[in-house]
């Protein structure tokens, strides 16, 4: 394959620091990430009433994201009500598997299945999480939670694919991740300015605009 290629396209480092080290040089490997559409999420709002929501999305039959889920509301959701009595958590996306779906037997848990427009729902939201533990490539959803104003607390894995200096904030175990979400839900002046700065940041760095000016510099030089 190398041999018949100019230059190969990944959406994370990792998969170009794989696919640079099999090609042994043949081609260029370069990162273009997934990006957003700046326009659908130029009128987002980073200060959203203070109602104790956590979002997540995905594809919620895709393994690594009603895993990701499950664990969080199995380890750490737990933590965050003895702390945050009111909370709430938002699981947004279509094709929710039977696990999935009963996790709403918490009413404190709303599975939404498919919806017309995320915006609306992150709108309602004060932090959004991304608690996956598998998969590979870029997490659209950290891009599009950081596009929406929100602070974005993930994984490691989770944030596979983002720049390491935007603004989400990592937590690895479920104390971590506890910990991490509880003290955002209480400082509401620190949650919107990372809401604002994680803007800017994916502004800067994963508007299509600019990635398709990188694609095509790309695409200039083969």
């Amino acid at each position: 394959m190398y041999e018949w290629t100019d230059s190969i396209i990944t959406v994370s480092e990792n998969n170009t620091a794989i696919l640079d080290h099999l090609n042994k040089g043949k081609c260029t490997v370069t990162t273009i990430p997934n990006g957003i559409d700046e326009e659908y999420y130029a009128g987002s709002q980073a200060d959203s009433p203070h109602n104790n929501t956590l979002i997540f999305c995905g594809i919620l039959d895709y393994p690594p994201n009603y895993n990701g889920i499950s664990w969080f509301v199995t380890t750490i959701y737990p933590m965050l009500k003895k702390d945050v009595p009111n909370i709430r958590l938002l699981i947004v996306g279509k094709n929710p598997v039977q696990k999935i779906k009963e996790l709403a037997k918490d009413p404190s848990i709303t599975v939404t299945g498919t919806v017309p427009d995320i915006r609306p729902f992150y709108e309602m939201s004060n932090i959004a999480i991304v608690p996956l533990r598998e998969g590979e490539g870029t997490r659209l959803k950290v891009v599009e939670g950081m596009a929406m104003k929100k602070p974005v607390i993930a994984t490691t894995v989770g944030a596979e694919g983002v720049l390491p200096t935007s603004g989400v904030i990592l937590a690895d175990t479920p104390e971590e991740f506890a910990r991490e979400t509880i003290a955002l839900l209480h400082d509401d002046k620190k949650a919107v300015q990372l809401g604002e700065s994680n803007f800017a940041f994916v502004m800067e760095h994963y508007r299509w605009s600019i990635l398709l000016e990188k694609l095509n510099s790309i695409i200039s030089a083969t």
